[in-house]
C-alpha cells in the first residue's frame, strides 16, 4: 500500500488541465488566452481546454490556437455548460488521472489559481474537491457606480475573504476535481446547468 509521500509525489506527477467553456462571444475567452499563454507556468505538465459552445465555431477565426500546442480548442454544439465539460473530460484528456481545474471566461486568468490548486491537491489528496478565490474582468464598459449593488461573485473574492466563506460553497467558474472523482459521479448533472432544459445553473454542486 502506498504512503502518504508516495501518494503526494505521485499527484505531482499528474498533468494539469485548466478548462473553459464559452458561448456566443470571444473577446473575453481570447482575453483569458493571452494571459495564460503570457505567464510563466509553475507546473509543467499544463494544457488548457477551450471548448466552444456556441451555435457556430467562433473562436478560430480570431485566435490561432493551432499555433499554441499546449491549448485544446473544440466546438462542442450542443448548448450545455455541463455536458460540454463532462465532453472535454471523457474524450480531450486521455489520461486516467489528471487535475482538472473549470473556470469561466470572465475571470482574470494568474498563474496563482494554478499554483493554489495545485498545491491543494498534492496536499490534501483525491478525497477532496477544490474552491479558490477570484478576479473578476468587467465589461469595458462597466459602470463602476454599480458596485455597491452586486454580489460578490460578481466583483469576485480575493483570500483573504474567500477564506471567510462558507468552505462548502464553491462557485462554478473557479473549482477544481480529479478526473477519477469526476468517473466515480458519472460526471456532471447535466439537468444542472447553463443551457439545460430548465436552464439551471450549480453544475459544480
Amino acid at each position: 500500500k502506498k504512503n502518504k509521500i508516495d501518494d503526494k509525489s505521485d499527484i505531482m506527477k499528474l498533468p494539469v488541465y485548466l478548462l473553459m467553456i464559452f458561448f456566443g462571444k470571444v473577446d473575453a475567452p481570447i482575453d483569458v488566452l493571452n494571459d495564460y499563454l503570457a505567464a510563466e507556468k509553475p507546473v509543467t505538465k499544463t494544457k488548457f481546454i477551450v471548448v466552444d459552445n456556441s451555435e457556430v465555431p467562433l473562436l478560430g477565426k480570431q485566435f490561432k490556437y493551432s499555433d499554441h500546442p499546449d491549448i485544446i480548442y473544440h466546438h462542442f454544439r450542443n448548448r450545455n455548460k455541463a455536458a460540454a465539460i463532462n465532453f472535454a473530460v471523457k474524450k480531450l484528456i486521455k489520461e486516467e488521472e489528471a487535475l482538472v481545474i473549470c473556470i469561466d471566461d470572465d475571470i482574470s486568468f494568474n498563474v496563482d489559481y494554478l499554483w493554489k490548486y495545485f498545491q491543494a491537491a498534492v496536499k490534501k489528496g483525491k478525497g477532496f474537491y477544490f474552491g479558490s478565490s477570484f478576479f473578476v474582468n468587467p465589461p469595458k464598459d462597466f459602470d463602476r457606480n454599480l458596485v455597491p449593488y452586486l454580489s460578490g461573485s460578481a466583483l469576485g473574492q480575493p483570500d483573504a475573504q474567500f477564506q471567510k466563506m462558507n468552505r462548502l460553497m464553491f462557485l462554478g467558474f473557479s473549482y477544481c476535481f480529479f478526473k477519477s472523482q469526476w468517473k466515480k459521479v458519472d460526471g456532471l448533472d447535466e439537468r444542472f446547468s447553463p443551457g439545460s432544459k430548465y436552464d439551471l445553473a450549480a453544475e459544480e454542486s
